[in-house]
């Protein structure tokens, strides 16, 4: 999600009309709350059940419901940026996207002259 570089069909969607392009992509985003909310919520649910236990992991010898507890937190952020994502496509129509070869605080100026930075 942070990437933008999520699970798609781009290729159906883009053949579509504009405002059926808005209706799908807003589908699949709620489609992501929801798969992203039922795995937190699972996994909320063990985690729950695993802090009755004394059961600890073989090497670091934690209780087992902390190492678990990625799985829940994981899932309602990833979730949480399913709503950003879609509340800022709901007001912008564009979907974010991170261009992983940028590097802020450069100067793309100075680079092409050859000029240190």
């Amino acid at each position: 999600m942070r990437t933008g570089i999520h699970v798609g069909v781009d290729v159906l969607v883009k053949r579509l009309p504009p405002e059926r392009q808005k209706v799908v992509i807003l589908f699949g985003l709620m489609c992501g709350v929801l798969f992203t909310a039922v795995i937190g919520t699972m996994g909320a649910t063990f985690v729950y059940g695993l802090m009755g236990t004394d059961q600890t992991t073989p090497d670091l010898e934690w209780p087992s419901w902390i190492v678990y507890l990625c799985i829940p937190l994981g899932s309602y952020l990833m979730g949480f940026r399913f709503l950003q994502v879609a509340v800022h496509f709901w007001r912008t129509g564009q979907v974010q996207h991170h261009d992983a070869g940028h590097a802020e605080g450069l100067d793309e100026r100075k680079i092409e002259r050859g000029t240190p930075v």
